[in-house]
């Protein structure tokens, strides 16, 4: 198992191909009416008051008396919020190209992904030059022509790099070539291996859309996103033990990104091992003088 640890995305030293939202800034000393919208960063707030001046929407924003909702995110900025669902989705026919800051970072992920067939990855030290290059190719499930020439393939949703680019700071480019390139979640962060995974592992989907059915037999489906939830047990030597226990404590209401496989995804690993959620249990097990097992269970977040 591999875990990333999210560091926190510089967005407005981000560079993106794609264009920012049409909504203007927030302007302090600017009166806003009722139902305006702003957009401080890559979030959209919607005012709630009239002669709306003077209050900042990132701190008005809840409670009693707040003068502005927070009501989406904009296109450009939707790979960085907290959720994997909403995509950065590139103009037709148009490649995505992203740079942000690389501060000593030793993985990355890429969630969410669609309308996309490969994947460049760039990392620059800080004079420029480059010290890493790989290409993802997102095409998946082709064992013959018949599938190629048929169309019958799906594309990898999820890109998981560990060990790249080192101890270095420096930026990092990714750029997305394909019908319509889109990305839900963009990870930058801390590499770490707690234990090996063991096999019997078991994966499902959290389905939150609404299913009802009604007296007269009439099903009505409200499509809504799913999550990834798998349970898995590692085993790691007794001697780290108090150390992967201890970052386990750390982690316990921080979304990471798991990777319940032993093996990156470009290296036969399996993709729907890897979630961008919390554990819900991490359960230490003794298992003699030198071995401890944990029992996981891993929730994705949307």
């Amino acid at each position: 198992m591999y875990i990333i640890i999210p560091h926190q995305i510089d967005y407005a030293a981000a560079v993106s191909s794609i264009p920012e939202d049409e909504t203007a800034p927030w302007e302090s000393t600017k009166n806003y009416a009722k139902d305006d919208k702003v957009r401080v960063g890559f979030c959209i707030y919607t005012s709630l008051a009239g002669s709306n001046a003077g209050n900042d929407p990132t701190r008005t924003f809840s409670g009693l008396g707040a003068k502005w909702k927070k009501s989406g995110t904009t296109n450009r900025g939707a790979m960085f919020d907290e959720f994997v669902h909403t995509q950065s989705i590139a103009p037709e026919g148009t490649p995505m190209e992203v740079t942000v800051p690389w501060d000593r970072a030793t993985g990355l992920a890429l969630l969410n992904i669609s309308g996309a067939t490969t994947i460049i990855i760039r990392i620059k030290n800080a004079d420029g030059q480059e010290v890493a290059a790989k290409v993802h190719d997102l095409l998946d499930g082709v064992d013959n022509w018949y599938d190629y020439f048929a169309y019958n393939f799906s594309h990898v949703r999820d890109v998981v790099d560990m060990n790249i680019g080192g101890f270095m700071s420096g930026t990092l480019t990714i750029i997305l070539t394909g019908s319509r390139p889109a990305v839900g979640h963009l990870v930058v962060g801390d590499m770490h291996e707690p234990g090996a995974t063991l096999q019997g592992v078991t994966a499902e989907l959290i389905n939150y859309s609404r299913i009802e059915t009604n007296d007269f037999g009439v099903t009505e489906i409200v499509e809504r996103a799913s999550a990834r939830r798998y349970d898995c047990k590692l085993i790691l030597p007794l001697a780290r033990a108090d150390s992967v226990f201890a970052l386990f404590d750390e982690l316990r209401a921080r979304p990471c990104v798991w990777i319940g496989d032993n093996l990156p995804t470009d290296k036969g690993g399996q993709a729907f091992l890897t979630a961008f959620g919390l554990y819900r249990k991490a359960s230490l097990r003794d298992e003699g003088p030198r071995h401890c097992i944990y029992d996981m269970e891993i929730t994705g977040v949307i």
